[in-house]
């Protein structure tokens, strides 16, 4: 049970991360769940919701949600995708692409197939937004037109009648998202936060409130309308017609656990709340299902995130229903229905105990111990990032705190390697040797051996990346062919003195942009060893000036208005726009995104001759950049949990989620992403000659062959130092500026890495 905080058993679990070497018993707990000044004790014994109060009013050890998964619809579609629990005990399903479906036996099978056209036959339906459904089986679909801005509510009751009621507002506004209440009455809220009861029959719209926020939800217990926002759920008394005064633990939760995630998504919602019994609700999140009495003092935790799909990073939340049985159902934006059953004979928390870290959150890295939890549910994953997002360690923090757990032997048992020196681990014999285990996953996998192996020595292989990117250059020809290293890339660079307005040459606005875009191709050679290569670091600000001092000829206010003064190293893809609207002459960066990357190159070379794009060579030439890089520490006693996870990890499960700034090591998952999909983004702007349309598409046959045949080639690992790199962006901007010379950069470069280097012999 929890309140705003975890379990006091998992809060033992976390802080037994780096206190206990080997796979640990995470232990049995009991105790009280505590709020504000008042105490409410409840176990894990199921009634109906799961929770039961035993005599003693103590916390059990035993009793835990336990998933099983049904398919859904034939031919399911996401958007629009939505269920309810009907009132005769079927289970209604809709999506815009299958249409409407019913099913007996709480969604194991479907029948009774109905599109939408069937409902609207004389109604070309352009983009479903929303939806839902009745108790009685009538249903409601928000139609937009997003090029007229019409919006409609399309209404099919289950009597047969059928309406159309406009849901156009004044200011652009319209109504979004559509809910039922338990007595069949439906109801709407738009963008602006307008809540609306719909009409059916007159075909009208009657304005309730106005929302604080635009809703992210709505949901009813007895006479009372919930409106779910990020500040917290405003509550609408539907028979005074007034809003009444909040609950504070609803909307506290609210602030702590919802931020930032409502009102991302058309298709899913970052929470999911809905109403059972009068005055009783449940919120489903990332962090697991609560349920909560209104006016009460406790969020009572029901199913644990980090133990089920609900905290599976790769999906979105798009139903959760009770049914009579206790069980809960779960629609998501996945393949799957799932449906968690309570079974008194599961450990609350699981008693094996696996500890993974990272320096930094990693998406990827949570959605495959989400499918692990699953595959694997007698284990426990307690999962740390050095570097908490919103938090004041630094890398050097971070990494000194690592060292101390690993040399005292109390390191995690799962290490993410990602801006880490893995190589000095490996050297002081902290970390296993993987050969065995990724001869086992090349047989059950095919992946890229060139990247996967990369790390392989005499001695062993103790890490393996499971992504990559690869640095690519688009530009003419004749520039592409030339560049060879960095001084040829900073030659082809010079061939456009004086010949720049409102341009640049490389897309860089800033100094530190072109020193940020340059990094990963010339980092790796900035050491030898442990030793700071003071030679290869001076030619790298030398060649960089080279460049920003072309670039920046360029570069004029209105310019870098317009287009922003950037630090960062912007997208492939986008770079490639530069050149395609004529504010850029090459390309240069890290591929990373199939659609952005890819597609902005593909795109880009089937309308324009004479360009080309290759392996991009910097100064430790040409090669891929080592992404999700694994590891597992010597000192493990969880050895088969920890090689389990890694296995996984590889596995087309979680290899096809790399999406947005890797590719997959998998060659299944990577030959899935390069599959043509009807994708397109996009846009314009008003440049020096008018206004120049771009955009992205998904790249071609002919595009992704060439890249494969790149990935093949690219059998050299390029991985810098992620510390050195953040000395060279702090003095580096001063050397391109004129601000000091090559030589007083170096030094003052070596003197903020000295302590970091001499603590790594």
């Amino acid at each position: 049970m929890r309140r705003k905080g975890r379990l006091t058993a998992f809060l033992l679990a976390f802080a037994l991360v780096f206190s206990a070497a080997g796979c640990g018993s995470v232990g049995n707990t009991g105790g009280e769940k505590q709020t504000g000044n008042t105490q409410e004790s409840a176990s894990a014994q199921p009634v109906k919701t799961g929770v039961q109060e035993s005599p003693e009013g103590s916390v059990t050890s035993m009793g835990r949600y336990m998933e099983s998964s049904f398919a859904l619809p034939q031919d399911a579609g996401v958007l629009g995708r939505t269920m309810s629990l009907l009132g005769d005990g079927r289970l209604a399903y809709f999506d815009d692409k299958a249409g409407i479906w019913f099913s007996e036996d709480q969604g194991k099978s479907w029948k009774d197939q109905k599109t939408l056209a069937e409902f609207f036959p004389d109604r070309e339906v352009k983009y479903v937004d929303t939806a839902a459904i009745a108790p009685d089986g009538s249903i409601a679909v928000g139609d937009h037109n997003y090029e007229t801005d019409e919006a409609a509510v399309l209404y099919a009751g289950a009597d047969g009648t059928a309406s159309i009621i406009n849901a156009a507002l004044e200011d652009g506004d319209w109504v979004h998202k559509l809910f039922f209440g338990p007595d069949g009455r439906l109801y709407g809220s738009s963008l602006r936060g307008r809540v609306y009861a719909v009409d059916t029959r007159e075909q009208s719209l009657k304005l309730l409130f106005t929302a604080a926020q635009s809703p992210e939800m709505l949901a009813f217990t007895g006479k009372l309308l919930l409106a779910l926002e990020e500040g917290g759920v405003e509550i609408y008394n539907l028979e005074t017609g007034a809003q009444q005064e909040g609950d504070t633990v609803l909307d506290d939760f609210c602030r702590e656990y919802l931020s930032g995630r409502l009102g991302g998504n058309s298709d899913c919602v970052g929470a999911y709340l809905f109403g059972a019994d009068e005055g009783i609700c449940y919120l489903a999140c990332r962090e697991g299902l609560y349920r909560h009495v209104l006016g009460g003092n406790v969020m009572e935790q029901l199913i644990e995130g980090s133990l089920s799909s609900f905290g599976d990073p790769s999906i979105g939340i798009c139903g959760v229903a009770l049914l009579e049985s206790g069980e809960f159902l779960l629609l998501h934006t996945g393949d799957n229905l799932v449906c968690f059953t309570y079974d008194p004979n599961e450990p609350t928390i699981p008693e094996k105990l696996l500890r993974i870290y990272s320096l930094e959150e990693n998406g990827r890295l949570r959605q495959a111990i989400s499918a692990y939890q699953k595959q694997y549910p007698d284990v426990y994953v307690s999962y740390e990032a050095g570097m908490p997002q919103e938090s004041a360690v630094t890398r050097m923090d971070a990494l000194k705190n690592l060292n101390l757990a690993l040399m005292g032997g109390n390191g995690p048992d799962v290490l993410l390697l990602d801006g880490i020196d893995g190589n000095i681990y490996a050297e002081k014999g902290l970390l296993k040797d993987l050969g065995k285990l990724l001869e086992e996953v090349a047989s059950d996998q095919d992946v890229f051996a060139n990247i996967v192996h990369t790390y392989q020595t005499e001695k062993g292989t103790f890490m393996a990346p499971a992504g990559f990117t690869l640095p690519l250059i688009v530009g003419k020809e004749e520039d592409i062919r030339s560049v060879t290293d960095l001084a040829s890339l900073a030659d082809a660079v010079e061939k456009y003195a004086g010949n720049l307005v409102n341009s640049t040459v490389t897309g860089a606005k800033s100094p530190e942009q072109e020193l940020a875009q340059l990094l990963s191709v010339c980092s790796p050679a900035w050491l030898s060893g442990k030793e700071l290569n003071q030679e290869a670091l001076a030619e790298f600000l030398v060649q960089a000036k080279r460049m920003y001092d072309v670039d920046k000829t360029g570069l004029t206010p209105e310019f870098v208005e317009r287009f922003g003064n950037y630090n960062g190293a912007a997208p492939l893809g986008t770079r490639t726009d530069d050149i395609a609207v004529g504010t850029g002459k090459m390309a240069f960066g890290l591929a990373a995104m199939m659609l952005l990357d890819i597609g902005g190159v593909g795109h880009f070379m089937e309308e324009e001759e004479g360009y080309a794009f290759g392996l991009w060579a910097g100064q430790d030439g040409p090669g891929f950049v080592p992404t999700d890089k694994l590891a597992i520490c010597a000192q493990t006693q969880c050895s088969v949990e920890a090689e389990n996870f890694v296995r996984l990890f590889f596995s087309g499960e979680v290899q096809e989620v790399y999406s947005s700034d890797a590719f997959p090591v998998n060659r299944a998952a990577f030959d899935k992403l390069c599959e043509w999909q009807d994708q397109w983004i996009g846009g314009s702007f008003k440049g020096p000659d008018g206004e120049v349309e771009f955009g992205n598409g998904w790249p071609g046959a002919e595009t992704t062959k060439r890249f494969k045949e790149l990935v093949e080639q690219a059998d050299h690992c390029l991985e810098g130092n992620k510390v050195l790199e953040e000395a060279v962006m702090k003095v580096g901007p001063s050397v391109l500026t004129g601000g000091m010379s090559v030589e007083e950069g170096v030094r003052a470069i070596q003197k903020e890495v000295a302590i970091y280097l001499s603590e790594q012999g």
